[in-house]
């Protein structure tokens, strides 16, 4: 949970149609950057992806920080208004393997 993601998909929804408006992957710290030029003012929401993890955390749910990162995003709506940045990290638990006796 703590481990930067390399190779995510990221896709943000435009919450009221359900429809995808832009779809990226984080780059090998991690990071992820969706273009301003087609989001318009709205309410949207992120979906993560990566194949060995599991989004939205259960580990950290609830918490808006740990102890390397802040702004912590579980799914939940939120508001893009004109000029307005988003910053969020996007915990991803690791899938657990149950291990053969």
């Amino acid at each position: 949970t703590n481990k930067l993601i390399e190779g995510a998909k990221l896709e943000l929804y435009e919450s009221k149609k359900k429809t995808v408006v832009q779809t990226v992957l984080s780059d090998n710290k991690g990071r992820f950057l969706f273009r301003r030029g087609k989001i318009k003012k709205g309410n949207y929401y992120i979906i993560a992806s990566r194949r060995g993890y599991v989004f939205p955390s259960k580990k950290l749910k609830g918490k808006h920080s740990d102890s390397d990162h802040k702004n912590l995003y579980f799914g939940s709506v939120f508001r893009i208004s004109k000029g307005r940045i988003i910053r969020m990290q996007i915990p991803m638990d690791p899938v657990e393997t149950k291990k053969k006796r």
